[in-house]
């Protein structure tokens, strides 16, 4: 394979919208060889292709070429939009980085990990990933559903 010894990335996050003092440190990204989507060996791919130098997430010009300036946050949000159009996502156009932070908490705690393992991922604090799961189980586990089925 030719991610043969790649271990994945640690991406150093610096100050965020969930972390304005920049506190929390790193994320890792694990390699997935054999799953449709591996977000490290999209990365890798990305980052051999133009080096690592500059901004991550980068304007490509309408001639093909990429540029070394980032990409507006409402371009973000198309090419977001794009890939969940493209993958069949109900409702893409009003997915937003939120409805996928949202979901991915609700898809790690049905994968059962723990409330402080899927805070740590995401940045949240517990109570906001407990607000996401109490939210979920509002419809999931709602005893009416057994009522009337």
């Amino acid at each position: 394979s030719q991610f043969e010894g790649f271990n994945g990335y640690e991406i150093v996050m610096g100050k965020t919208k969930t972390d304005q003092r920049g506190e929390k440190g790193f994320k890792k990204l694990i390699p997935y060889e054999g799953k449709t989507i591996s977000p490290a060996l999209i990365l890798k791919e990305w980052l051999d292709l133009i080096g690592n130098d500059g901004y991550l997430i980068r304007r490509v010009e309408i001639n093909g070429a990429i540029s070394p300036d980032h990409i507006e946050y409402t371009c973000a949000l198309a090419v977001l939009r794009d890939a969940a159009q493209n993958a069949k996502v109900k409702d893409w156009q009003n997915v937003t980085t939120h409805s996928m932070r949202r979901t991915f908490v609700t898809l790690a705690y049905k994968k059962g990990y723990t409330n402080q393992q899927i805070a740590k991922q995401t940045n949240q604090t517990v109570s906001t990933v407990n607000r996401y799961i109490d939210d979920f189980d509002v419809y999931e586990k709602n005893p009416a559903l057994k009522m009337w089925s």
